[in-house]
Parts: C-alpha cells; sequence; structure tokens
C-alpha cells in the first residue's frame, strides 16, 4: 500500500484541531470564572458534569493517540517516513526531537489512559482513579496540545509553508448560551420570589 503523506499531515492536522477545539470550549465554558461554574451546576449540573467529562476523555485519549508508536497507526510518528523528511537529515533530526518533546509532554496522561479510560484496571478502580491523573492537568494539557503542535509545525513550515497556531474556538456559541443560562436563572428567581411573597400574603 503507497501511502499519501500529504494527507497523513492532513489528517494529523485536523485531529490536533480537533483536540484544541475541545479544549478551547472546556475552558471558555469551565475554565472561565467561580460565578460561571455555578451558574452551570445550578442550571443542569448533570448535564455540564458529563461533558466536562468528556471533554477530558477526549483530550487525554487523543493527546495519547497521537503520540503513540505502530506501523499501522495515524500518529506523529507516520512523519518520520515523510519522503521531504527522510531526504533532510536536519529536517529529520528536528522532527524526532519535536516527536519525541510531544511524546514526553503526553507522557503524564498516558497511565491515566491505559489503566482507566482505555482500560478498567481492577486495583486502581477500586482505590481511586484519581491517583493516575498528573498534578496540574490544565497545565499540562496545555502544554500537551503545544507540543503536538510543534511537532506538525516542523513539517508544516519547511515542507508546506504553513504553520499551525492552534483553532479559534468561536467563542460567541459559549457566550450565547450563557446568556440563555443566565436569564432562565433570573426567571426562576423571579419565580421564587413571587412564591415567597405569595406565601407571606
Amino acid at each position: 500500500m503507497v501511502l499519501d503523506y500529504d494527507e497523513i499531515w492532513k489528517d494529523l492536522r485536523n485531529e490536533v484541531e480537533l483536540l484544541h477545539s475541545y479544549w478551547q470550549m472546556r475552558e471558555a465554558l469551565f475554565g472561565f470564572s467561580e460565578e460561571r461554574d455555578k451558574l452551570l451546576r445550578d442550571s443542569a449540573e448533570g448535564l455540564f458534569y458529563l461533558l466536562d467529562v468528556f471533554l477530558w476523555r477526549e483530550l487525554c485519549l487523543g493527546l495519547c493517540r497521537l503520540t503513540e508508536t505502530g506501523r499501522n497507526k495515524l500518529t506523529l510518528q507516520q512523519l518520520l517516513k515523510h519522503p521531504k523528511v527522510t531526504s533532510d537529515r536536519n529536517l529529520l533530526t528536528l522532527v524526532k526531537q519535536k516527536i519525541n518533546a510531544a511524546k514526553g509532554a503526553c507522557d503524564p496522561f498516558r497511565e491515566h489512559r491505559h489503566k482507566v479510560l482505555a482500560h478498567l484496571d481492577l486495583k486502581t478502580n477500586l482505590t481511586g482513579v484519581e491517583s493516575t491523573f498528573p498534578p496540574d492537568p490544565r497545565k499540562k494539557i496545555d502544554n500537551a496540545l503545544h507540543a503536538v503542535a510543534d511537532a506538525l509545525n516542523a513539517i508544516g513550515l519547511s515542507v508546506y509553508g504553513m504553520t499551525f497556531e492552534g483553532v479559534r474556538f468561536p467563542s460567541g456559541y459559549v457566550e450565547s448560551l450563557v446568556r440563555c443560562l443566565e436569564e432562565a436563572q433570573r426567571w426562576r428567581n423571579w419565580q421564587a420570589t413571587m412564591r415567597s411573597t405569595s406565601n407571606l400574603a
């Protein structure tokens, strides 16, 4: 089977863009302020809890998948076989360095992926899955996303004359949702006030 490494690079770029979108969505919703977190809990706690869990899971799984090794997997390792890379020793060295750095940045999530997300390790799930999650996970997720983007850019700039600088998730979508939730909260507060006033009468 003849592989099209231009398509492989594009597919990897799409995967990274998706992870960046997940991260920006999560940060816009859950990392904004304590007031917003409370609004989400008061409005639909179960729904937003599940959304938060989904985004964390997809981020951890996606970062680990991209930095796996394996001949028949769509991972950053495939970039080492790109003809433009194999024919340029300096570029090959740079790409190897960037891929190794990306792998190292994603390693803190690998135990959680192996023992909790991809498989249900018995001991881990009985004693608490929190032990598999790295300290300061938000910072480590952000670092891992940047490291993966750097690996893509090592080829993108040299071969395609373009770089990947992340995805700008349309924050208006989140802000529109928040405004609706705030309006619903004001309505609930008004109803509660009316009921209280009616009871006093």
